[in-house]
């Protein structure tokens, strides 16, 4: 049986890569994985202590979506809040935080229509001013 040159490589390459799996095994059981620190997202995160913080998302578990992006700071939701319809990226509701209360204006869409219907203006998690569209 003759092998040509891309053949004989082939092989050659598979039994290096073979005789690298069975070297001496190791306490080591760590997996590298190539991935930038920097770029990664990290979501639904508690301190030390137990407490939320930073971003957080909710997801749908059929169509495996997310349906609210929020934040926490020491477990007081703080900063903008995100609610979306569950078959799109469109927004239902946009609101903020502040400190655990509605602080601002928060934004209300129809869900059929994706028209702007509701605004809400709150200070401090009381309702100041409505207007309807």
């Amino acid at each position: 049986m003759t092998f040509s040159k891309c053949q004989r490589m082939k092989y050659f390459l598979l039994l290096v890569i073979l005789a690298s799996c069975h070297e001496t095994p190791s306490n080591d059981t760590s997996i590298i994985i190539p991935i930038d620190p920097t770029k990664v997202k990290v979501v639904n995160h508690t301190d030390q202590n137990g407490k939320k913080q930073g971003p957080w998302q909710d997801e749908d578990t059929i169509n495996h979506r997310i349906t609210k992006e929020f934040y926490f700071k020491d477990d007081l939701l703080d900063s903008s809040y995100l609610v979306y319809k569950t078959n799109s990226s469109d927004t239902l509701i946009f609101g903020y935080y502040r400190l655990g209360m509605k602080h601002g204006q928060w934004r209300y869409w129809d869900s059929t229509s994706n028209r702007l219907n509701r605004l809400e203006v709150y200070e401090n998690d009381l309702l100041k001013e409505t207007r309807k569209y």
